[in-house]
Parts: structure tokens; sequence; C-alpha cells
């Protein structure tokens, strides 16, 4: 039987949850914790946006994973060598993380996609997203490179969030 994948993202239907924002110089930097590699920044500040119960995983309007530290030690153990949490500064007792993506790998199934091209044939938008698992190297989490705004994980990772009671997130199956 093949590994399933997902898409992690924020749900957004969920109303009662907050909305987050990243402080100061990090919003224009922002697109930095979506390229791979390592991040150089060693804490990001927080403020809320729109007030609301926490939610274990949050994206910011540039789509910044920003997660709890209950959702980290949760998923910490299936994507550890892939991902960096970097400390937030924000006016509360507990933790949070920005989740930062390191691998990002040539994924994308552009057959079963439906994807949406700018005039220089470019990616705009992506209204289904498929991934090609083959070419995912055994990662448990990763971003497709040609579309890096995307979190996809194993199932493993989704079935531990979920047994786990995490709350904020939706996964929707590309594979």
């Amino acid at each position: 039987m093949t590994d399933q994948f997902y898409r992690m993202s924020a749900d957004f239907e969920a109303r009662e949850f907050w909305d987050l924002g990243i402080e100061g110089d990090h919003e224009i930097a922002a697109w930095e914790f979506l390229r791979p590699g390592v991040f150089r920044s060693k804490s990001v500040a927080l403020r809320i946006e729109e007030p609301g119960l926490p939610a274990d995983f949050n994206e910011t309007a540039f789509g910044v994973p920003l997660v709890s530290q209950k959702f980290m030690k949760t998923i910490e153990p299936y994507v550890r060598n892939d991902v960096k949490f970097i400390p937030v500064k924000f006016d509360r007792d507990d933790k949070w993380y920005v989740l930062h993506v390191r691998s990002h790998l040539p994924c994308l199934d552009f057959e079963n996609s439906r994807l949406e091209f700018r005039d220089d044939g470019e990616i705009a938008g992506v209204r289904n997203l498929c991934i090609d698992s083959r070419d995912l190297q055994g990662r448990n989490i990763v971003r497709p490179q040609e579309w890096p705004v995307a979190i996809v994980c194993r199932e493993c990772v989704m079935l531990a969030a979920q047994k786990n009671g995490l709350t904020g997130f939706v996964a929707t199956r590309v594979s």
C-alpha cells in the first residue's frame, strides 16, 4: 500500500479561532519563511489580529505557519530533519513557534493538479493540488518546490496530529 499525503493548511472556516500576525520587520520578510534552507532569525514576534480561541496550527496572511508547543512536540519525531521550529515572542505564558519547512522538492503532479498560470508561464494559483509521492525522497513533510506556499505531510504526521486533538488545521489529500 502506498503512503498517502495531505496538504496541511489553516482551518479558516472555524471562526472561533484567533488570527495571528507577525510584528515589525518580519512582516516585510514573511516570504523568507516560505523559502528552503536555514532561516537566520532566532525569534519572531507575534500579535493577535482577531481575538478568539487559540489554535494549535495557524497561518498569517502570508501563509507563515505558527504552531503551539503541543503541535511541535506531536510532530517533531516525524519531521525533525526537515523543519526548524523558530521560537515566537508572544504576550502569553505558553510557547509558540514558526514551523519553517526546510525541504522543498519538485513533486507537483502537473497532469492531475488544476493550475493557473501567469502570462510568463509561472504558476499563479493552484485550485487542486496533487503531488507525485515518488518524488518525496522518503520525507514526511515538504513544500512543493513549484508551489512553496503549500505544506505537504505524510499520513503518519496527520494521524499523529488528529490523535492528539490538535486544532486549527485541515488535511486535504493530495496523493
